[in-house]
């Protein structure tokens, strides 16, 4: 997570955070890192990502707006750490149904007036899991908006890229991006699911997750470059405040149903 450096005051009176300067967020760095990076930078990413909710869901809290622009990227000589910003900063949770955050990664249970919990966390990360395995931004080529919402509600997830996508980290990204929170695993499980697959990719290459990653790394380095780049106008990356009336109250969801659109890379 973020170390907080201090608090101050504005001169209206308001009081302020100070944190430590990151010149990059989650998205800055595939942007920057696309062409070099590799199954094992994404899982070693995810886990460092997850340890960091586990942290924050021992102390029985939520994120509440987990998202890739809250995920600040520092390089250092032991390697890339990944820090958690934004914490207990994401809006009101006492609300009728206005939402906050970013869309696309923002649990179902919330687009219908839900509180938000640990569970709508592990949503979200199952959205940078994604985001991380397509090195693009989830609905980058559609409006933002309460049909996206409603649809999301409806079982809406981003395209899932089968061939290039090992079958492991498939699965744990749908189970964290299921419908019901009660089927979403936990931090804990997160952490210590990603730990096994890093000990592997460095200790046992001859393990399953080792060599599926192994083999999809070359297919998945050139998939990104034959990518075409487009982000439609009313996609926001940033946390908006969205006025949504009541949503899907009787919304089915199926766990296969994800968008058939095209995929599009995104831009900063």
């Amino acid at each position: 997570m973020v170390n907080c450096l201090g608090i101050t005051r504005d001169p209206n009176g308001r009081y302020m955070i100070v944190m430590k300067f990151y010149k990059e967020n989650l998205y800055s760095h595939i942007k920057n890192y696309t062409k070099y990076l590799l199954w094992r930078d994404i899982v070693d990413m995810l886990h460092k990502i997850a340890t960091g909710l586990k942290q924050i869901h021992d102390e029985n809290l939520y994120h509440g707006n987990l998202h890739g622009g809250n995920l600040l990227i520092e390089h250092t000589n032991e390697g890339i750490h990944v820090r958690i910003s934004d914490i207990g900063l994401h809006g009101q949770t006492n609300r009728n149904s206005a939402v906050h955050g970013v869309l696309p990664y923002v649990a179902p249970e919330i687009l219908k007036g839900g509180k938000y919990t640990q569970a709508s966390d592990i949503y979200s990360f199952g959205i940078i899991m994604w985001t991380l395995s397509t090195c693009m931004k989830p609905f980058s080529d559609i409006s933002h908006d309460f049909n996206l919402a409603k649809r999301i509600c409806a079982g809406l997830r981003p395209e899932v890229i089968k061939n290039n996508t090992p079958d492991a980290y498939l699965l744990l990204m749908k189970r964290c991006w299921h419908q019901n929170p009660n089927q979403r695993p936990k931090a804990t499980e997160l952490s210590n699911i990603l730990s096994g697959w890093i000990a592997a990719i460095y200790h046992y290459p001859t393990s399953t997750i080792s060599i599926q990653l192994n083999a999809i790394n070359r297919v998945k380095c050139l998939q990104r470059l034959s990518s075409h780049k487009f982000i439609h106008p009313q996609a926001k990356y940033t946390s908006q405040l969205f006025g949504f009336p009541s949503l899907c109250d009787d919304a089915e969801f199926n766990n296969d149903n994800v968008r058939p659109n095209r995929l599009r890379a995104f831009t900063i």
